[in-house]
């Protein structure tokens, strides 16, 4: 799967927007690809490498995964409930808690977001759980970049 590194430049990043949608959990993200790109409609599936141990050769494996389960990025100018139902590979758009309508991305910061993990995905770990596990400053430890291999507890994340 190679959705992840279609990245598009517009002439206008600052007003466009790439709204957040669930995905259908019984479509795979092969049949997904396929259908959203018969369909013409432009989408990011954030990809993630992750290690993972291969029985057959008693080992740990470099291989890529979904990085957010379930969530699809969709940049579409149309109705976004009508971009959903035309489709059976997604389920329904995301609903920004605050405003209770659909939830959106800004292409500048979608952009920014899908260079990070084109350019080192390996150093990209995408932070999937609450805030609220965070609170209690938990020990971590770096893997990589210029804190690596030191380890020391949360103190803020920045939202």
């Amino acid at each position: 799967m190679v959705s992840h590194r279609r990245i598009r430049l517009r002439e206008n990043i600052y007003t466009s927007m790439w709204h957040v949608v669930y995905k259908n959990r019984s479509c795979k993200v092969a049949e997904l690809v396929s259908e959203l790109d018969a369909a013409g409609i432009v989408h990011f599936i954030p990809e993630q490498a992750v290690e993972r141990y291969d029985a057959a050769a008693g080992e740990m494996t470099p291989t890529t995964t979904i990085a957010i389960n379930n969530i699809v990025f969709i940049d579409t100018h149309n109705d976004i409930n009508a971009v959903v139902h035309s489709t059976g590979a997604l389920q329904a758009p995301m609903t920004d808690p605050l405003t209770g309508l659909p939830a959106t991305v800004p292409d500048n910061e979608m952009l920014a977001f899908q260079l990070a993990l084109q350019s080192r995905p390996a150093d990209v770990k995408l932070l999937c759980d609450p805030y609220s596990r965070f609170e209690d400053r938990p020990l971590v430890h770096v893997k990589a970049g210029l804190f690596k291999g030191l380890t020391g507890r949360v103190v803020r994340i920045r939202r």
